[in-house]
């Protein structure tokens, strides 16, 4: 089996860094997010201008292949054929979508991976008809888009990350955070259920106009919380609460939160039944709005088996073996 020099291209975000953490001892590795300019203020500044979405709506400027050659260069210590991994996020900016030709007339023997870490949808600019062909495996995290698109399925992954206890983050029966996106009166919906039954909740909602936010004990109206800060809320609850999308049938990062921390998980996604870690012990499904309310009041004593599973480590096993 062949092995590589994984090279993974992902937006900048402390979830991201946070989920593939295990990544980031390994030699065979490397993580990048960012361009090499934090502490060149000047190429830093003259890049954001270059490279700016308002700029180029206008006018698109030419010459964005003189900054590729300092987006990565080859320094592992032991070399092998390379495989690189993108976000397709990246793939919405079309200087992107040239750099990855650039890499494959640089690198001929590598190897190109895209993986789709939302609904295709959402991806204005990187849809599958555009940027396909770039690659030579296409990954997506919802098994519906793997089947309209004929992509390989994979599930998003989430590593063993360490996060302290917050005691001044009060204890709750159920947890949950998110944009209201078109969920919003479904999650209200949720959140009088539980409270009718004398549960705890500690929900916290950002994107809601004023005139549709509802002033209750446990119903946090945000602009935004750091990821961190998530985890800590994580740490203090007991059941957390996944709402997935309307026609979405891949899990959500609280599925894997859920897993990592030990918690239970309350969600509405009906096809996570299908999926390897599905166990009733630690999963509850909410069915056209019915709430197992005994299963979130029962004691969380378990130690989840899946934590490994869900690892990048075996995404790249993955890649690994499908290539």
């Amino acid at each position: 089996m062949q092995t590589y020099n994984y090279v993974i291209y992902q937006i900048p975000s402390e979830y991201y860094r946070v989920s593939y953490s295990d990544l980031f001892q390994r030699e065979d590795v490397l993580y990048i997010d960012s361009f090499p300019y934090r502490k060149l203020k000047f190429k830093k500044a003259l890049h954001r201008i270059h490279h700016s979405k308002k700029i180029n709506s206008f006018i698109r400027l030419p010459a964005k292949n003189l900054w590729y050659h300092s987006y990565f260069s080859d320094s592992f210590l032991i070399k092998r054929p390379l495989c690189f991994v993108f976000n397709a996020r990246w793939m919405q900016y079309e200087y992107l979508q040239d750099y990855v030709l650039y890499l494959k007339k640089k690198f001929t023997k590598a190897k190109f991976v895209c993986f789709y870490q939302d609904l295709v949808n959402k991806h204005l600019g990187a849809e599958p008809n555009q940027i396909a062909h770039l690659f030579d495996l296409v990954l997506t995290y919802d098994k519906g888009d793997a089947e309209m698109y004929g992509f390989e399925y994979h599930p998003t992954v989430f590593s063993n990350f360490p996060v302290s206890i917050d005691y001044t983050i009060p204890e709750s029966d159920v947890y949950f955070v998110g944009l209201a996106k078109d969920r919003l009166n479904i999650v209200i919906d949720i959140f009088y259920k539980l409270r009718a039954e004398g549960l705890i909740c500690d929900f916290n909602l950002s994107g809601v106009a004023l005139n549709q936010q509802i002033k209750e004990e446990g119903l946090n109206y945000i602009d935004k919380m750091n990821y961190i800060e998530n985890l800590k809320h994580i740490r203090r609850t007991n059941c957390i609460l996944e709402v997935v999308q309307n026609n979405a049938k891949g899990s959500t990062i609280r599925t894997w939160e859920a897993i990592m921390y030990d918690k239970k998980l309350l969600t509405n996604n009906l096809s996570i039944k299908d999926d390897f870690y599905y166990n009733k012990q630690f999963i509850s499904l909410i069915n056209d709005g019915n709430i197992d309310i005994e299963f979130i009041k029962q004691e969380n004593l378990y130690n989840n088996p899946f934590k490994k599973h869900i690892s990048p480590n075996n995404l790249l096993e993955f890649i690994n073996r499908m290539l």
